[in-house]
């Protein structure tokens, strides 16, 4: 089940994990990543946490957040629209990706997976509420550059459009996240 944490001002994902069950000590840490991914100095963490009733948040977790000086913010049983934020990213990891592969090994493979996802959510994916630009801002190419070429990413399914010479991807890039084996196809 894919978990992530969005930073609102920047539309960043600060943290993303697959996980069957997480407990106590591993989520504070995701905690304190996202704190230190949003600037904050270790000394400072966020000052409030809001999340669900699941069963990762058990009394250690809640007890290592309240010793960080977290203030806890329960949402509402069966109100997904508290964590908006998180909800419309894992929408969207399930649209724009998930729902087109067959993820066939195992988590390592989901992890890979999701991990390309990140890179082109962060690097290629336009935002409206960032001016029709990525997370990580992308320079205007002018004409002189070269045609516009495209750019496979997440093994295919989606693409970046940049001026210039199309360069071929790294040759470990270049094997399709979510194809078969032989023996499968």
């Amino acid at each position: 089940m894919p978990n992530s944490e969005i930073l609102p001002s920047s539309r960043t994902a600060a943290d993303s994990a697959t996980t069957t069950l997480e407990i106590g000590p591993k989520c504070v840490r995701r905690v304190d990543g996202a704190a230190t991914a949003e600037g904050l100095p270790r000394d400072q963490p966020p000052r409030y946490l809001l999340h669900d009733r699941d069963a990762i948040f058990g009394d250690e977790f809640r007890e290592q957040v309240r010793d960080m000086g977290i203030h806890e913010v329960l949402s509402t049983p069966r109100s997904p629209w508290q964590r908006a934020y998180v909800e419309r990213v894992i929408g969207s990891i399930r649209r724009e990706c998930l729902d087109h592969v067959v993820v066939v090994f195992n988590a390592m493979s989901l992890r890979r997976i999701l991990a390309s996802y990140f890179a082109y959510y962060h690097r290629s994916k336009t935002h409206l509420s960032l001016g029709k630009d990525s997370p990580e801002p992308r320079l205007i190419e002018p004409r002189e550059m070269g045609r516009v070429v495209a750019l496979p990413q997440v093994g295919g399914l989606h693409h970046r459009y940049q001026r210039g010479p199309a360069t071929p991807l790294p040759r470990n890039v270049r094997a399709t996240l979510c194809s078969l084996p032989p023996q499968l196809g």
